[in-house]
């Protein structure tokens, strides 16, 4: 299902679900327990059918024959249940006392009364810009959940307390008995489905058993759960007006999306900029936040209230856009002022033991980011000598023109778009339809107003699918920045498309069979000597096989599949290759990378592979050894 049948379908289950409430109801609870069903039928059947097995061979007495089938079946329900098993973590936050916080365990125990909420296990706080709770099953798919209130101190620095107890209303009313333990039951299976999808997508341990099943059920469960979730964050808003007001939960919601730019915009660029100067990261970061977040909005605040405001609300999300839910609380944007905070809803809730939280919080993320820090400070103090270097070939001689792209790469990075914009100019003049330089230049012209960059970032997309999105992205913003809505729409809607493109040839490159079709590589013989340079490491393999797979989607952007035969050793005769063959296709993914575009690496034994006999028919296909 694509994102325009899955908009389709949400339109109408809207219309239907306003018609006749309870037959939708009646609809969403009938396809969540056929969900639960079909997984609970895989496992009942393949368990019924070992049990038989097993209790063949104890009235028999026969081993002969059974024993392998037994086997399989115990492999097969093994399979079952690790592909199904989700192991939920307990969330990485500090965990809060009474006596930590005496007065947000007060209002939290008030509003659970209020609201007839199951009880709150944990209440913990981390270094996000954000508050919710997680909902942990004990029994993984099937329920009996554990609940932990995440606070994140960024977002509880960044709000007066009226505001904070607005959020936490919302958060805590997703949970609430008052508006029908139905829908509260629908927003936990739609958590519980999106976790158990995610789990079988990463894992890749079979997904088959599920897959023809989960690609029917997945996108029509969560277009009928989409509704009733976009009506419940409608509702946990209600929560927030008993408790916090009108007033009080719409200056929340405006702060949020205001204090959260602050942040993107100004507060992390200007921490990330030391990694250019210091090898690690700085020993405050929270108590820097704070002192940002509590400064006056800088003069782009308004730009940003009207990005904000600007935003309409998509099947994307099932939040609302913020006019939306102010037009909801009976608000006018215009009407809601923002002012500086006096006090913080983090001074007021953790008193005295704010400090505290501060520093372990510091010591966490320093702990997280360190490693990466270090890594990128010596690879900032590389990319400025190779700037350097690249200055000094360039004052003696003219440079090769990728030479230039590079040049000017780092220049913009370490010196900013004014000294970019003359290298990139000079590559066009060389080579007009340069993707990157195109790209780079559209973005520093549009940065400054200048609409001329408007052409070198359309002629970028046109020249490279890969710049389809960003460029969208960067003529949206710039349209939304000077109030050209339309204009902004049309690139929002050309992403969207896109992306249902790029859907699409993500599924037709996910599997690779022998009765595809496919086409000669089509590589220069440079590439390919470098590529066997990084075969001829691996003594196990015998014959590598390449081509191209032909695509009807994106087939300007390549698909190549390599197939390496390995060479099969005694020991492999009597215990098998799978995990040999497992090894050197791990190794290889890792270390022969494919860098003319995507692809797959396959590992078999034998030449007698129904891929490599398809492959062997193609010209020019054996490229290892040569």
């Amino acid at each position: 299902m694509n994102r325009e049948q899955f908009n389709r379908l949400v339109r109408r289950l809207e219309q239907f679900a306003a018609r006749h409430p309870s037959q939708y109801k009646l609809r969403c609870a009938t396809l969540a327990l056929l969900g639960y069903g079909y997984l609970l039928a895989v496992l009942v059947i393949t368990l019924g059918l070992l049990a038989l097995i097993v209790a063949t061979i104890i009235h028999t007495g026969r081993l002969s024959g059974l024993l392998q089938i037994l086997f399989v079946l115990m492999v097969f329900t093994g399979m079952i249940l690790r592909s199904l098993w989700v192991r939920f973590p307990p969330p990485e936050a500090i965990a809060l006392s009474q006596a930590d916080a005496p007065r947000l365990f007060e209002l939290v125990d008030q509003m659970r009364r209020h609201l007839k909420t199951p009880p709150i296990h944990e209440i913990a706080l981390d270094g996000s810009f954000n508050a919710g709770v997680l909902q942990r099953p004990r029994l993984g798919w099937l329920g009996w959940h554990r609940n932990h209130l995440l606070l994140g101190l960024p977002l509880m620095q960044a709000l007066s307390p009226e505001q904070f107890r607005a959020v936490l209303a919302h958060e805590l009313g997703h949970l609430s008995g008052n508006h029908g333990r139905f829908n509260s039951w629908i927003y936990r299976v739609r958590q519980s489905w999106d976790r158990l999808l995610d789990h079988l997508q990463r894992s890749g341990r079979g997904t088959w058993l599920f897959d023809r099943f989960l690609r029917w059920f997945a996108p029509r469960f969560n277009a009928y759960s989409f509704v009733l979730a976009r009506t419940h964050e409608y509702e946990a808003d209600r929560c927030s007006v008993e408790f916090a007001g009108a007033t009080h939960a719409a200056t929340a919601l405006v702060a949020t999306q205001l204090q959260s730019r602050r942040l993107t915009d100004i507060f992390w660029p200007s921490i990330y900029q030391q990694i250019r100067t210091s090898a690690t990261p700085p020993t405050e970061l929270f108590g820097a936040m704070a002192q940002s977040l509590r400064a006056p909005l800088p003069p782009q605040h308004d730009r940003w209230r009207r990005d904000a405001l600007r935003v309409e609300t998509s099947n994307d999300d099932t939040h609302p856009s913020l006019s939306d839910r102010l037009r909801h609380l009976g608000l006018n944007a215009s009407e809601i002022e923002s002012s500086p905070l006096t006090i913080s809803a983090a001074e007021y809730f953790l008193g005295e033991q704010l400090d505290e939280h501060i520093a372990r919080l510091d010591q966490r993320w320093r702990a997280e980011v360190e490693p990466q820090w270090r890594e990128r400070h010596q690879q900032a103090q590389q990319e400025q000598q190779e700037l350097a270097a690249l200055d000094e070939r360039a004052a003696r001689e003219p440079l090769p023109l990728d030479d230039v792209f590079r040049r000017a790469q780092l220049a913009q990075a370490y010196r900013g778009d004014e000294a970019a914009i003359p290298l990139y100019r000079e590559i066009l003049a060389a080579q007009p339809d340069h993707p990157g330089a195109n790209f780079q230049l559209g973005q520093c012209l549009l940065a400054r107003d200048d609409e001329t960059g408007l052409a070198h970032v359309e002629r970028a997309m046109t020249q490279d699918c890969a710049a389809t999105l960003p460029g969208c992205q960067v003529l949206c913003d710039y349209f939304q920045r000077h109030d050209r809505d339309d204009d902004a729409n049309r690139y929002r809607q050309r992403a969207e498309q896109f992306q249902d493109l790029l859907a699409l040839a993500q599924q037709e490159r996910a599997v690779v069979t022998a009765r595809d079709t496919f086409a000669p590589h089509g590589l220069d013989a440079e590439l390919l000597r470098a590529l066997r340079e990084r075969l001829i490491e691996y003594a196990e393999i015998d014959t590598v096989y390449l081509a191209r797979k032909v695509v009807e989607y994106l087939p300007q952007k390549p698909f190549f599949v390599m197939v390496v035969v390995r060479t099969r050793t005694w020991r492999d005769r009597f215990r098998g290759d799978d995990a040999a063959r497992n090894a050197l296709a791990e190794c290889l993914v890792n270390k022969v990378r494919l860098p003319w575009g995507d692809g797959q690496i396959s590992v078999v034994s034998g030449h007698r592979h129904p891929l490599v006999r398809t492959l062997r028919r193609i010209p020019h296909s054996i490229i290892y050894p040569a």
